[in-house]
């Protein structure tokens, strides 16, 4: 079974996620993105990100920036370690910002991700880091949550062998329940 691929994600109440490749960057050769969509919202984790920020942010060009540098990794680089910092188990896009003298609590955008194998990469959600610790900031913790259980459920699915990486595919069990 390639996609969508359901599981169950069992933060104290039961979300079933659906994993989809992500169309906007579907011609990319190195790189294979997908998302995750939660039933309990309307759009997937990417799409909600991409919709908040370009409603909240003035000055577009950190959110240009990222996606030219995503589409860059999935056209032309591949995956490449600094381009990513790890987030406890999970992952956030490194992009470039200005630390305005005016807005002293920009950290910059978060675009969390978990990074499968160098052919596959899942895109979650993020937001402005306005505070120094992730633990601090109320715009970036529940992404910052939610990528690292998703990635420490999908990390313990793959060690059991339900959910593995082919190439540019994620292939599951079929009726596979993930719990976290």
């Amino acid at each position: 079974m390639i996609l969508p691929i359901k599981f169950a994600l069992n933060l104290k109440v039961d979300l079933i996620a659906t994993i989809y490749k992500i169309h906007r960057f579907s011609l990319c050769k190195k790189v294979a993105f997908y998302t995750l969509k939660l039933n309990t919202r309307e759009s997937s984790e990417f799409d909600d990100f991409l919709i908040r920020l370009n409603q909240k942010l003035k000055d577009k060009t950190e959110l240009e920036n990222l996606l030219k540098i995503i589409e860059t990794i999935g056209t032309k680089w591949g995956y490449r370690q600094d381009l990513f910092k790890g987030e406890d188990a999970a992952y956030r896009f490194v992009v470039p910002f200005t630390l305005r003298t005016n807005e002293n609590s920009n950290f910059g955008l978060r675009l969390y991700c978990l990074v499968l194998s160098e052919k596959v990469i899942i895109i979650l959600n993020g937001d402005i880091k306005t505070e120094q610790a992730v633990i601090n900031c109320s715009n970036c913790l529940p992404h910052f949550k939610l990528a690292n259980n998703a990635a420490k459920a999908i990390e313990k699915a793959m060690d059991s062998k339900y959910l593995e990486i082919n190439e540019f595919d994620i292939e599951i069990e079929e009726d596979f329940e993930l719990e976290i």
